[in-house]
This record gives C-alpha cells, sequence and structure tokens, in this order.
C-alpha cells in the first residue's frame, strides 16, 4: 500500500524518547537507500488513514530525513493487533540491539506498561510463587500493589519471557529481563537518574546473581 511519509508513524509501544533511533545507523541506510532505493519490507498496520510500523524505525527516519512529507512508499499492511506489534518490536529489538542492556530494559518496560493498561496479557505466576517473587504491572517493583481502583496485573520476570517467546539463550530470556527489572525497579523508586541509567543497567548484569 503506497502511504505518504506523513502519514506513516512508529510502533505506538516504542517509547522514541526513551529510545531514540541511532543517527550513525541512519546514515549508513541513507546511503544505502541512494544507493540501491528503498527496501519496502517494512510490515506496518493500518490506523484511519495512517499507518504505524511494526519495525524499521531507522529506515523511517531515513526515508524522512531524505524526502519531503508528501512522498509515497509502500509498506506492508497487515491485519496487526497490539500483541503482534510489541512482539514484532521486541523481536526486532533482540536481532539488532542484543547485547544493548539499555534496549533489553526498554523493551521490558514496553510489555510491563501494556500489561498494566489491558492491552496485552502476561501470564500469571505460578500459584506456589511466594509474594516476595511477583511484581505488579504498572510497578518494576517487587510487592508494590496498585491502587484500589486499579485491576491488580501480577507479574514475574518468567510471565515477560514467556510473552515474548524469549525463553532461550538471549539478552531477553528470563535472566536478562531480571536484570531490567531490577534496573528499572532502582529507577522507579528514585535511587538513578535519568543520566546514570545506562551503568545501572550495566552493574545489574555485571554485579548480581540471577537468583538474587
Amino acid at each position: 500500500m503506497k502511504i505518504k511519509l506523513q502519514d506513516v508513524l512508529p510502533n505506538p509501544f516504542r517509547d522514541m524518547d526513551r529510545y531514540p533511533v541511532n543517527q550513525s545507523k541512519i546514515d549508513q541506510l541513507t546511503r544505502s537507500i541512494e544507493s540501491t532505493g528503498f527496501w519496502d519490507n517494512v510490515v506496518a498496520r493500518q490506523v484511519g488513514n495512517k499507518v504505524e510500523v511494526a519495525y524499521g524505525h531507522h529506515r523511517l527516519s531515513a526515508l524522512k530525513a531524505m524526502y519531503d512529507p508528501d512522498v509515497e512508499f509502500d509498506w506492508i499492511v497487515r491485519d496487526l493487533d497490539d500483541e503482534k506489534m510489541l512482539r514484532m518490536m521486541a523481536d526486532e529489538n533482540l536481532q539488532e540491539w542484543e547485547h544493548s542492556s539499555a534496549i533489553v530494559r526498554e523493551t521490558v518496560r514496553a510489555v510491563v506498561l501494556a500489561a498494566a493498561s489491558g492491552t496485552i496479557y502476561l501470564q500469571p505466576p505460578a500459584k506456589d510463587t511466594g509474594e516476595n517473587k511477583i511484581r505488579y504491572a504498572p510497578s518494576f517493583s517487587y510487592g508494590k500493589r496498585p491502587s484500589s481502583s486499579l485491576e491488580e496485573r501480577p507479574y514475574t520476570s518468567d510471565s515477560i519471557a514467556i510473552f515474548l517467546g524469549q525463553t532461550g539463550k538471549s539478552s531477553l530470556n528470563t535472566t536478562g529481563i531480571r536484570y531490567a527489572l531490577r534496573a528499572l525497579s532502582l529507577i522507579e523508586n528514585g535511587h538513578v537518574l535519568r543520566s546514570e541509567e545506562r551503568r545501572v543497567g550495566k552493574e545489574c548484569r555485571s554485579r548480581w546473581s540471577p537468583y538474587h
């Protein structure tokens, strides 16, 4: 489907402020597009008269830097629900930035916040899971229940791994998710400034046992 650049939006689960595009990669893609043209294999879903891309944010940014907003390009438009959009974004993160703790953290953040809003479903913890092992969306901290006006949405790192289909050896497996949740808990409770988030993410991976 041909859509004008001005009507192509990012994945709604990608916080472009917390997880911006990488300028060096945009520059590389710009040179590639100038040389071989735009590879129109980006999947999107239609929302009104616009589309939201499931992945390919760097390619989209490169196109918007090169062309006027009313220039049209082909996009693969499919019927994608919120769960598929979030999973596809996470798959892109894993493939391109597997070893980045910051990207893993932002992916985990997106899943927990989507679960809190009821946009996606996370498998609840097993009945024999101790309370000190359970978190409640939208919180990233153990045992921090929502206000009485909100539905409780309990989860564990396993819940996120199952949702994302990342239970093997990858940065988004259960252990990697535990590291991300610990960093997010520190940030949530005001122990870490925004400027220190990258450092804390690395420390969570290098110093803490996954069974802590």
